[in-house]
């Protein structure tokens, strides 16, 4: 039972840390083009 709990948490958990690693990429790129852009 524990190692289904576990699972279902890295299921869960996996395209939460993927879409937030994302977003965090995105706005890194995004800061650094603005400040090459000024």
């Amino acid at each position: 039972m524990r190692k289904l709990l576990q699972g279902v948490c890295l299921l869960l958990l996996s395209p939460l840390v993927l879409f937030a690693f994302g977003v965090a990429l995105a706005f890194v790129s995004l800061g650094e083009f603005l400040g090459w852009s000024n």
